[in-house]
């Protein structure tokens, strides 16, 4: 049977640790390798059973677009405190805080130290809710999670995660024969997740960083910056530049063939609101409501939030679905397909830039030499551009004169 050395020896892997949760025998292990935790199976105790790969949500997923739809809107919390602190408009810890009225508990990150891979920890209390705020986009592991669905099957839970999250947790319900009622799923847009990577990258520029926010609204208000915390308190703010210029960079190569960015399959997905509706420095949500449950629970919610009504279309143009038809062609390559040059030399380019982020824990240079000399191409590419403009405009300027001369 196949095994998640499959998914590992093709680049396939997400760092979700679900392979390791429903192992019957405990022999997978993970390590660190090019800023993934990867998964290595001790090959003596394997017993070659395939659940592993089964459960995997490396495999190339088909599923995309919008998906199904009962409803969309644009919301923020009424809650002043979740607002505050929450990265958009507190959509998710809303959600959770009512749901923990009729559910037992939920598995979120907690905390921003990344001493290690961040994982899913059991919380039960709207108290506990306040540390889980805050977007992390490094990989996660949600082992801890799948530990407790499957040795207390008869609990509810809230879970929340990614689209590969999803995949996975609707892969580990139809192999052991869970209830999906009990589980209610929050899915997050993701465009991309990051790899442990991005914060050696972080630590390189910043030595004593104790704490790493991605985003937040406390720089510069929604969408917000990226802040880094000192051992001794000190507070460091930089822009969100600092985080969208690495992206590319250290990213998972499983994401480039992720055709799911809205999570088709949770009961209600939630993201930012990029409409540029109803939505100001504070930040608001991008919300899709997807199963009966979830239509259900947003009716019972829904007071507790400002609502605005917003479209399929909407949502398409402003989460820019359309670009995932590169990902489809990327997973076409990987298939062995055929596409055009133009889209293979695009998918080497991103490769390449993946490659780069893998050798930053041994050889950092190599990253820094060529953000250097992107920034350098950038600056030539805006100087050319104002060069022509001006030129453009000279010449423009030039014949309107001309003109006037022949009409005098």
């Amino acid at each position: 049977m196949q095994t998640v050395h499959y998914t590992r020896s093709n680049n396939l892997c997400v760092s979700c640790e679900l392979c390791a949760a429903v192992c019957p025998v405990k022999c997978i292990d993970f390590h660190e390798s090019r800023g993934m935790m990867l998964p290595l199976i001790r090959e003596h105790k394997c017993l070659h059973c395939g659940k592993c790969f089964k459960v995997c949500p490396g495999k190339l997923d088909t599923a995309s677009g919008l998906g199904n739809v009962k409803g969309i809107y644009i919301v923020r919390t009424k809650n002043a405190d979740i607002l505050a602190n929450a990265v958009s408009g507190g959509a998710v810890t809303e959600l959770i805080s009512g749901l923990l009225r009729e559910y037992d508990c939920a598995f979120v990150i907690r905390g921003h130290t990344y001493d290690s891979m961040p994982e899913t920890e059991f919380v039960s209390t709207h108290e506990e809710l306040r540390a889980s705020q805050k977007s992390r986009y490094v990989i996660v592991s949600h082992r801890k999670c799948a530990e407790y669905m499957l040795s207390h099957p008869e609990k509810r839970i809230i879970l929340v995660g990614t689209s590969c999250f999803v995949h996975g947790i609707m892969n580990l319900t139809a192999m052991h024969g869970l209830n999906r009622k009990n589980y209610f799923i929050i899915g997050l847009f993701c465009d991309r997740t990051m790899t442990l990577n991005v914060i050696k990258y972080f630590r390189n520029h910043h030595a004593w960083m104790k704490e790493l926010y991605f985003r937040t609204k406390d720089v510069g208000g929604w969408p917000g910056g990226v802040r880094l915390i000192e051992m001794n308190g000190n507070i460091i703010d930089l822009p969100a530049s600092e985080r969208m210029k690495v992206k590319d960079y250290f990213q998972p190569e499983r994401c480039l063939y992720c055709l799911d960015k809205l999570n088709v399959f949770a009961d209600i997905s939630a993201g930012d609101n990029y409409t540029g509706r109803n939505s100001d420095s504070g930040g608001s949500s991008s919300i899709i409501i997807r199963t009966e449950e979830g239509l259900r629970v947003w009716r019972k919610l829904a007071e507790k939030f400002e609502v605005h009504e917003s479209s399929c279309e909407e949502i398409h143009e402003s989460q820019h679905i359309a670009q995932r038809e590169d990902n489809c062609h990327f997973a076409r390559i990987k298939q062995k397909g055929t596409v055009s040059i133009s889209i293979r030399s695009k998918y080497r380019k991103r490769l390449h830039a993946i490659s780069l982020g893998e050798q930053y824990g041994h050889n950092p240079q190599a990253l820094e030499r060529h953000l250097c000399r992107q920034k350098f191409i950038g600056k030539v590419k805006r100087l050319l551009r104002n060069i022509w403009h001006k030129c453009s405009q000279t010449g423009y300027n030039i014949a309107i004169q001309r003109v006037k001369l022949v009409q005098q």
